[in-house]
């Protein structure tokens, strides 16, 4: 019979697009009929059995918006023709249907309406959002949370690493049975910065890095918190959430707008996807200090490799963005004028203002203190910028008085027994760029904690 067979090939015509679509990716074996794809035109093969051509008139492709839509009427093409040709309007998931129309006018199947999808392709352009934040655990192991937002993720694909001492990147172990919770080995070998790879169905990509605590820097414990400033790391670490086409780097999710850094010299990291057979001919970085109404060649990167050494100028507040070509040459067309940045960065290689005003020891109520006033001042000062230390011959090593104290002027400091002596008192002061500032008293500190006390033990013979 004409009608099954022609029913059987409309099934067929449209899960044979799922091999022949290359920007169409099955989700599993066993759903091939439901496709996700990064691309919101794609071909659909018309696949006929030789046999059957000459008693076809035309195809027909049916197409609603699943779950709720209707199926409409998309496009009738010659039985000749090889495939058709859908654009989708927005992301969402799509139906498609095939009839076919014999040489009597018959549609087979009768009625579209009745019948199931040949194929489901969901559309999804939108690269997952990461975030990455260190939380508490009873038993105070250090743990990291990363959540991925998407409406279609794949968490088989989330990856969390960790930058270590020799700038390698370590994969970070995922918690069993507790999804997007991950356990760090050591603080002491994260250097404060991790790095999130999340990737959804359709193969949309995102990879950010964030860094917890400045570099060099330890956290007082594994708490939630949100991500810090680079702390003057020696190299800018730089969020990519882009959908697969983007050459360029985009602005990072810090707490500031801009990246803080305390040299003119850094190695500014890249990520460069969605590459031809071609591969990459041309990478250069371009920088703009007026918002881009101005933009000037900074670099190309000899090896297309991040990192890139970069010098910039000066001090000040610069913008960069990244333009790459293809091996044959494509591409690489610099930013335009009133173009924004796609990322920020602010040399400051100033250190902090400070100043020692007075050292001294502390009397009546307050015997047994050292009293330590200053005064500090920057213009992207820390927010807990003082850090008080003491020697006692001026030299290292230093032992700490506090850490983290906020600007306030003064500290008042219970001096503990095994303390008393002479004591030089140092005063560090840092800025969020990594600039810090050293004072040393010139003169020690006496601070005694003993108070002597008497005891009769007898009469001796006096003078006579």
């Amino acid at each position: 019979m004409v009608t099954k067979q022609l029913g059987l090939w409309g099934n067929a015509v449209l899960m044979g697009a799922a091999i022949l679509v290359p920007a169409v990716r099955a989700q599993t074996p066993a759903m091939q009929r439901k496709i996700y794809t990064d691309k919101s035109a794609f071909k659909l093969p018309i696949q006929i059995d030789e046999k059957e051509r000459a008693r076809i008139r035309e195809v027909q492709l049916y197409v609603k918006a699943a779950p709720g839509g209707s199926w409409a009427l998309k496009e009738t093409v010659q039985a000749t023709q090889k495939e058709f040709m859908f654009r989708a309007p927005k992301d969402g998931e799509y139906w498609f249907a095939v009839v076919a129309i014999d040489i009597t006018g018959r549609p087979h199947p009768a009625d579209v309406n009745k019948e199931g999808p040949g194929l489901i392709v969901v559309v999804d352009k939108q690269p997952p959002e990461v975030d990455v934040q260190a939380v508490p655990t009873a038993s105070g192991q250090p743990c990291l949370r990363c959540e991925v937002r998407d409406s279609n993720p794949d968490p088989s694909k989330t990856k969390l690493e960790y930058e270590a001492p020799d700038q390698s990147w370590k994969v970070i172990e995922s918690m069993p049975d507790q999804p997007g919770l991950y356990l760090v080995p050591d603080w002491a070998k994260v250097r404060g910065v991790v790095r999130a790879t999340a990737v959804d169905l359709a193969g949309n990509k995102t990879v950010k890095e964030v860094q917890l605590y400045p570099a060099g820097s330890q956290p007082a414990a594994p708490a939630a918190a949100p991500p810090v400033l680079n702390g003057g790391a020696p190299s800018l670490p730089v969020e990519s959430q882009s959908n697969k086409m983007s050459s360029g780097i985009t602005q990072a999710s810090y707490t500031s707008a801009r990246q803080l850094i305390n040299s003119t010299r850094t190695l500014l990291k890249y990520n460069i996807e969605d590459q031809g057979p071609s591969g990459v001919g041309k990478v250069e970085v371009w920088m703009t200090k007026d918002e881009g109404q101005t933009w000037k060649l900074l670099c190309e990167d000899p090896k297309r490799q991040s990192p890139v050494a970069i010098d910039l100028p000066g001090e000040g507040v610069y913008g960069l963005s990244l333009v790459v070509a293809n091996g044959n040459g494509s591409g690489g067309t610099p930013p335009a004028k009133g173009e924004a940045p796609d990322f920020r960065v602010e040399v400051d290689t100033t250190k902090p203002a400070a100043e020692l005003l007075a050292v001294r020891s502390g009397t009546g109520a307050e015997a047994g203190m050292v009293l330590v006033t200053w005064n500090a001042s920057d213009k992207n000062l820390k927010s807990e910028p003082i850090d008080l230390y003491y020697s006692n011959n001026g030299k290292a090593p230093w032992t700490p008085i506090a850490k983290g104290l906020k600007n306030d002027g003064n500290h008042r400091w219970t001096v503990p027994p095994d303390a008393s002596g002479k004591l030089y008192i140092r005063l560090d002061v840092s800025d969020d760029a990594g600039n810090i500032s050293t004072c040393i008293a010139k003169q020690p500190v006496m601070v005694d904690v003993f108070r002597p006390k008497g005891h009769i033990v007898g009469t001796a013979p006096g003078e006579k």
